[in-house]
């Protein structure tokens, strides 16, 4: 096993795991608000499905045109980990007036459970696409660098591995840990894994074969957006350390 692909998988461990995190305390801050009529959990996890099904379609062709996945991978993760801070954030804000706003329908309606999936659709988006596409971009690269024909099914191992790892963690923790605090220490765990695997991207870029063709102009802008992210990350994982 390479030392890339070692890399890579401990990364999506990591990814997942702060992410099943993260999708638990969104989960129970919506219950919160929503209740846990069986209408209304099915409701907020078709929300979340859909909302990485929509990532992961966005992300597919840019990933099967990009000519180095590496950093469509890292650009996505580092997106999705500061993104992810949003929905805690967002609902702790707004949870009076979304309190309001589903007590004017009946219980147990189909307009509750249609508002209860809209705004978890809304809040996960950002985080969840994003996690997602950045699955999409790990399975491009392990295919175009490592030649891997079983990559998917190592990704999405090394995925499911982390997730499961994240659900015992937030069982274990969660009740004792305030849901704010939660969210942003697995948030700024998702951020440095993201710079990490920025890090990984850049050395890579630097110590290309001379063999290779020359960098077009989709590369340059790739590593411009990878530079951004990576600076936007540094920023909240700063941002989020003062706090």
């Amino acid at each position: 096993m390479s030392v890339h692909l070692l890399a890579i998988l401990v990364i999506l461990l990591l990814a997942g795991a702060c992410s099943a995190v993260q999708q638990m305390v969104a989960f129970r801050m919506l219950c919160g608000v929503f209740g846990t009529e069986p209408g209304i959990i099915a409701a907020l996890m078709g929300a979340l499905l859909c909302a990485g099904a929509a990532g992961a379609a966005w992300i597919s062709r840019l990933a099967d045109r990009s000519r180095r996945p590496l950093n469509m991978f890292a650009l996505c993760l580092m997106i999705g980990g500061v993104l992810s801070l949003m929905p805690p954030f967002l609902l702790s804000a707004f949870d009076h007036g979304l309190l309001q706003l589903q007590s004017s329908f009946e219980p147990e309606s189909s307009a509750q459970r249609a508002l209860a999936f809209g705004v978890a659709f809304m809040f996960s988006l950002p985080g969840v696409g994003c996690f997602c596409a950045s699955v999409i971009a790990a399975i491009q690269y392990l295919r175009r660098r490592e030649g891997l024909v079983s990559a998917t099914s190592l990704t999405l191992f090394a995925l499911c591995l982390g997730f499961a790892a994240g659900l015992v963690v937030g069982i274990l923790f969660l009740p004792a840990i305030k849901p704010l605090w939660a969210a942003a220490g697995a948030g700024g765990v998702a951020v440095m894994i993201a710079i990490a695997t920025a890090a990984l991207a850049q050395s890579e870029g630097k110590h290309a074969t001379a063999s290779s063709q020359p960098s077009s102009t989709d590369d340059s802008e790739e590593r411009v957006m990878l530079n951004v992210a990576l600076a936007i990350g540094l920023s909240a994982l700063c941002l989020m350390l003062l706090s």
